[in-house]
């Protein structure tokens, strides 16, 4: 249970087997005759998140409606996807601009620019 309770995401797996690995857990622990309800464990896949998943979460605790473990996984797939699409994009913007990767996050312009 505090694996569960516990683990973040870290971009290490995709988001898919991020979210399978949870969900393997899970049912290791209804077989050990604990119920976790859903809504629960979507809350706890929430928590998981990072920053840049913040608008997802607002989003989340906004709606009335609320999804179940399959309904989750896929819009986080989805919103994995766009904010890669989003990096990609930015990072080819910043070559353009003659901005170059230093070192672990850091940037220098291009000599000429």
């Amino acid at each position: 249970m505090s694996r569960l309770t516990t683990m973040k995401y870290d971009g290490s797996l995709s988001m898919y087997n991020h979210v399978t690995e949870m969900s393997n857990i899970t049912a290791r622990i209804r077989n050990m005759g604990m119920s976790v309800d859903d809504s629960f464990l979507v809350q706890f896949f929430i928590n998981s998140l990072p920053p840049q998943f913040s608008p997802f979460q607002i989003n989340y605790n906004t709606i009335k409606g609320k999804w179940n473990m399959t309904g989750l996984q896929i819009k986080l797939v989805q919103v994995e996807e766009r904010l890669k699409k989003q990096r990609v994009y930015l990072v080819s913007i910043m070559g353009s601009y003659g901005v170059k990767k230093k070192s672990k996050g850091s940037v220098e312009r291009a000599k000429g620019h």
